[in-house]
């Protein structure tokens, strides 16, 4: 068909750590696109509702009520209050002997992450996990990541082909860019065909378009 590629991009993720693996161990993640930096941080799971629930049976977590000359027993009194009847009980769960609220079994809460991209965040965060003490003439406002990489002792230990786009040139004024997209789970490749047309006979160029399209055997989109 005589095709010429003519560009080819490659977005590639690198990945950053110590040699011991100090971030991973700490549910931290750095890593690099280009010229971006990017961390990523656990922020703890989620609180479940049924934790939520057991704070409200126990009466942790909720407001303290104002106390006058009434002192520790009447913040005592308030919370007394509030644990009988301004939390209900919460659905499911039962009462032992003795008193004691038994909670059912209930999924691990699902974790919380928080993405950093800003430089001076990124420095200020990893010299708090890794415990490196910034040179006091390099302030975290003004260090670049790749001066902390170095002074922290932090290698690159592995990449991930993020996406790719190739565009070829073929004959008739036509180009075709090709998208494959490795991100997510189902590896979305697309195709898109471009051509010159005569729009005073624009019938005739759709057929011809459709007509390379199935000599290059691209399919339509799902609408």
């Amino acid at each position: 068909m005589g095709a010429r590629c003519v560009e080819e991009v490659t977005l590639t993720d690198l990945y950053y750590d110590t040699e011991s693996f100090q971030l991973a161990a700490q549910q931290t993640w750095l890593s690099r696109q280009g010229a971006q930096w990017r961390l990523i941080l656990d922020q703890g799971p989620r609180p479940s509702v049924d934790s939520l629930g057991l704070q409200a049976e126990t009466g942790s977590g909720a407001p303290q009520a104002e106390t006058d000359a009434g002192g520790e027993a009447g913040a005592e009194g308030s919370a007394e209050s509030l644990r009988d009847s301004r939390f209900p009980k919460p659905a499911g769960l039962s009462e032992a002997p003795g008193g004691q609220n038994i909670l059912p079994q209930s999924p691990p809460p699902a974790p919380r992450y928080r993405e950093l991209t800003a430089s001076s965040s990124i420095v200020e965060h990893l010299a708090r996990r890794l415990q490196v003490e910034l040179p006091a003439e390099e302030e975290g406002e003004s260090m670049s990541v790749e001066r902390f990489v170095e002074l922290a002792g932090i290698h690159n230990y592995g990449s991930w082909t993020v996406s790719k786009r190739l565009e070829y040139r073929l004959p008739g004024l036509c180009t075709l860019e090709v998208r494959r997209d490795y991100s997510s789970a189902l590896r979305a490749h697309t195709a898109v065909l471009t051509m010159g047309a005569d729009v005073l006979d624009i019938g005739r160029e759709l057929e011809r378009m459709e007509s390379l399209a199935a000599e290059l055997d691209l399919q339509p989109r799902p609408a």
